[in-house]
């Protein structure tokens, strides 16, 4: 049954009043890490290293840890945690894990502090904190400030999503992305790129864009979805579990649409299901806070 977040009960103790929620896991309810912004600062508790590094946090119970520098609580626009398995195509040891916390501020700049729980990694593990770290492994474990090229913040973003691994964000017109197995959705494979990289918009995008999230389905890729003014799915990425929604599971190199939906007719039995256009969708989800499956909520 759920818990009440209250400070003083249930293992739980901060200041200030609760703002914000996330978690990154690795698809069970022990091996998750949590995130509270408070009026009085930024929390985690949970399992240490499964979204930034376990140098961070001193244990599991719940603890302050630091915010970006220069940045108040009344700054943070929103947070969001996302957590990668770092072995490729498979769930492998759930101690090595690619996660990360991204922060928004009001005034539109994005922050990233990231784990890398495994050893000997290259720097492309640390693609998402997207400011051209090329060290290896846990090697820079702070807070690190998005960048287009170096010295060069990304401002104006109105959104952010991380899966751990790779991680997008939106100015409501432009898509940027960053990370290690990412599509800029030019038609291109997928590639590490280790700063915010404007993405090729898809056509008849409708703007300003309502919502993004981004996913990354068996530790293979990143898989993209951009919800539009006028309510249409705009879908890119890693395809391997059918995740986009478009009927196969076919990676998809340029953007796609989501046309249609599949549904079982509400009469006793088992029906055939019928196809119907999926008209016009007001909310997507995806699984960007836990790592291994894909999937896609409309």
């Amino acid at each position: 049954s759920p818990t009440l977040l209250v400070s003083g009960s249930n293992g739980f103790n901060f200041n200030g009043e609760v703002r914000m929620l996330t978690t990154g896991s690795s698809s069970a309810y022990n091996l998750a890490q949590y995130f509270a912004l408070t009026t009085a600062g930024l929390y985690a508790w949970g399992t240490q290293g499964r979204v930034v590094a376990t140098s961070v946090t001193s244990g599991t119970a719940m603890q302050p840890i630091s915010l970006p520098p220069g940045i108040a609580p009344a700054q943070v626009k929103m947070i969001d945690a996302g957590s990668s398995y770092t072995t490729t195509g498979a769930a492998g040891s759930y101690s090595s894990h690619n996660g990360s916390l991204a922060l928004l501020t009001t005034s539109g700049q994005v922050w990233i502090r990231s784990s890398v729980n495994s050893a000997n990694t290259t720097d492309a593990f640390n693609a998402v904190q997207g400011d051209g770290n090329l060290l290896p492994d846990n090697s820079s474990t702070g807070w690190h400030l998005v960048q287009t090229s170096a010295g060069v913040p990304l401002t104006g973003m109105l959104d952010v999503r991380t899966s751990g691994t790779v991680a997008m964000a939106t100015d409501g017109i432009k898509l940027y992305t960053w990370g290690r197995n990412m599509f800029t959705g030019d038609g291109t494979a997928a590639t590490t790129l280790h700063y915010a990289t404007e993405m090729t918009s898809p056509a008849g995008l409708s703007t300003p864009i309502k919502q993004i999230d981004i996913g990354y389905g068996n530790n293979i890729a990143a898989s993209y979805f951009v919800l539009d003014q006028a309510g249409v799915v705009h879908v890119l990425g890693n395809n391997n579990a059918g995740q986009l929604g478009i009927g196969n599971t076919v990676t998809q190199l340029s953007w796609n649409k989501i046309a249609q939906k599949n549904e079982e007719p509400e009469i006793a039995g088992n029906q055939a299901d019928v196809t119907t256009p999926i008209g016009v969708v007001t909310k997507i989800s995806t699984n960007n806070h836990g790592a291994f499956h894909g999937r896609l909520m409309l």
